[in-house]
């Protein structure tokens, strides 16, 4: 009888024991990952957003999103996921649930905001008439064109484009240029633009008072053929950080002799460089200008489609390189790699021009030698 009490007991202690032992048993799902619906957001300052986060799996336990911003100056989040723009600036949000997290790197811009071609030209021409107040522009996301004309009506527009690195293509065969501008001063940055058409260029600048710089991260890319067309009274810029890929024209008419494109560099790389000379019987040229010294070495071409005789050269020659601020040397001199004249007729050729530095002016010319006739 003793033998049988002492097993009872045991037997509902061994049951105490196992079911204690299944109320401790976890039943809670644990969060796998969680993810946002934007990787990045671009928004205006006093604008917002709400950004959506998934938790996977669906029923996981721990599935309270909580919201954080690393810079609360510039963007401020609340705990439904709403993104405020405060200033311009960089900062990133974090979603966490689980103790997993997801990220959005959200970016403020001042800029008008472009997601679509026709907002381009909208933005272009209600852009800034104040050179000292361009109108900031910034290519969004889910921006798609191939073919851009920046043409605006008068007055003077005063625009500066960030591609947020978008690229603009077009493709062969297409009839036109990349980019047309028309009475504009354009800078742009952050945006590559290229052509897969030798005949057409990547951009070209028309008609008189029509600038164009190119700023950090602008690239124009045209290998073999012609990356800026330049006409005449229009303006070329290649700031630091800038990069060219291809040949720079020039156009000078005898109509506006004194207006010819014109060329500064003041930064960057000019890769596949040959510099152009569209001249067409004026009495002068607008030169390159150099503000530091040219990183690469470029071919200079002169073209003229008109019988030239050395009679139509100025005294000591055109200028064709001039220095401000900077002094030209020989080196640069030497970085002109070859000279080819393409003019009609027999009396200007490639064998009777040169190309000497004239250190009195700061200029290197064009000039018939002096043992040609």
């Amino acid at each position: 009888m003793k033998q049988l009490r002492i097993f009872f007991l045991c037997l509902v202690a061994a049951t105490l024991v196992t079911a204690c032992g299944g109320d401790d048993k976890d039943n809670s799902t644990p969060v796998e990952k969680i993810t946002l619906d934007k990787e990045t957001l671009l928004l205006n300052s006093n604008r917002s957003e709400t950004l959506t986060a998934t938790v996977t799996p669906a029923g996981a336990t721990e599935n309270t999103v909580t919201w954080s911003s690393d810079k609360t100056t510039v963007v401020t989040v609340d705990q439904n996921g709403k993104v405020n723009a405060l200033t311009e600036g960089t900062a990133t949000i974090t979603a966490t649930a689980g103790g997993k997290s997801a990220t959005c790197v959200v970016t403020v811009s001042d800029a008008v905001i472009i997601n679509a071609p026709e907002q381009l030209q909208v933005a272009f021409e209600d852009a800034s008439t104040n050179p000292d107040s361009p109108t900031k522009i910034r290519l969004g996301a889910g921006f798609e064109l191939e073919l851009c004309y920046g043409e605006t009506s008068d007055p003077h527009r005063y625009i500066e484009l960030d591609g947020g690195g978008f690229t603009l293509s077009n493709v062969t065969g297409s009839e036109s240029d990349v980019v047309t501008i028309e009475s504009t001063t354009l800078k742009l940055s952050n945006i590559k633009m290229n052509t897969t058409d030798d005949s057409n260029c990547v951009i070209a600048l028309y008609p008189t008072n029509t600038k164009l710089i190119l700023g950090s991260g602008a690239k124009l890319d045209n290998p073999t053929g012609r990356a800026v067309y330049v006409f005449e009274g229009c303006q070329l810029i290649m700031d630091e950080g800038s990069s060219v890929n291809g040949r720079i024209v020039l156009q000078t008419d005898k109509n506006n002799s004194d207006e010819g494109g014109s060329f500064f560099y003041k930064g960057g790389t000019w890769e596949n460089a040959e510099l152009i000379f569209a001249y067409n019987n004026a009495s002068t040229l607008m030169p390159m200008t150099l503000t530091k010294a040219l990183a690469n070495p470029y071919k200079l071409t002169f073209v003229a489609q008109w019988v030239m005789r050395p009679s139509h050269f100025p005294e000591g020659g055109f200028t064709v390189v001039k220095g401000d601020g900077y002094t030209l040397t020989q080196l640069d001199l030497e970085k002109i790699t070859s000279l080819e004249m393409d003019v009609t007729g027999s009396y200007v050729t490639s064998e009777n021009c040169e190309l000497v530095l004239d250190t009195a002016e700061n200029a290197i010319k064009l000039r018939i030698k002096a043992t040609a006739y």
